[in-house]
């Protein structure tokens, strides 16, 4: 899995997110998904995490994420990100 991510760390503890990740079905295609997001980190070293992802798919099976707009509610703490996402539109 390809992905770039940018993170800038701020004094006040939070944290701003620049993602790009290509993921892949089980089928074997590419989805292209990109987010802003933000954070902020608690007391015992968990970020909470809210993002605003949006997909770039060229196979027509997947052709209705490109008309979506979704949300990320997630958290990272050191070892592992993860997110669970819902569409808005």
């Amino acid at each position: 899995m390809a992905a770039g991510d940018w993170v800038t760390l701020r004094k006040d503890r939070s944290v701003r997110l620049d993602v790009r990740i290509l993921l892949e079905t089980d089928d074997g295609v590419p989805i292209l998904m990109s987010y802003l997001g933000l954070g902020r980190t608690d007391d015992e070293g968990v970020t909470r995490l809210r993002t605003a992802p949006t997909f770039e798919v060229g196979d027509e099976k997947y052709n209705w994420l490109n008309a979506i707009q979704a949300v990320g509610i997630g958290s990272a703490d050191g070892h592992a990100v993860t997110y669970e996402v819902y569409e808005l539109l």
